[in-house]
């Protein structure tokens, strides 16, 4: 079974570091959502029953993130599941507004 981690973060007084940061966040297995600023999604090999060990991993993850890069605050939401993120987009059109899948 797979958990899905989707994270969501904001960074505070990190712009010269962004770049590396998100390079930070990509060696630990994270994959950014492009469509979406600052959303990423990574995947578990552990059952729901398990959960609390991928939350613990997001929190010392982003605990070394926040020592190497120094930003005044990290602020995250996480949601920890068995299914994958739904992406998608609705995009103005000359006829309207038209749903997009990613």
């Amino acid at each position: 079974m797979t958990l899905h981690v989707m994270l969501s973060l904001d960074l505070s007084d990190i712009d010269n570091q962004r770049y590396h940061f998100n390079a930070y966040l990509v060696e630990k297995e994270w994959e950014k959502l492009n469509e979406v600023d600052t959303v990423w999604h990574r995947t578990y090999s552990y059952s729901q029953s398990l959960d609390y060990v991928a939350a613990d991993d997001v929190k010392a993850t982003l605990e070394k993130a926040a020592i190497k890069f120094k930003p005044s605050s990290i602020e995250y939401v996480a949601q920890v599941g068995n299914a994958k993120p739904i992406k998608g987009a609705w995009v103005k059109t000359a006829t309207g507004y038209q749903h997009r899948s990613r």
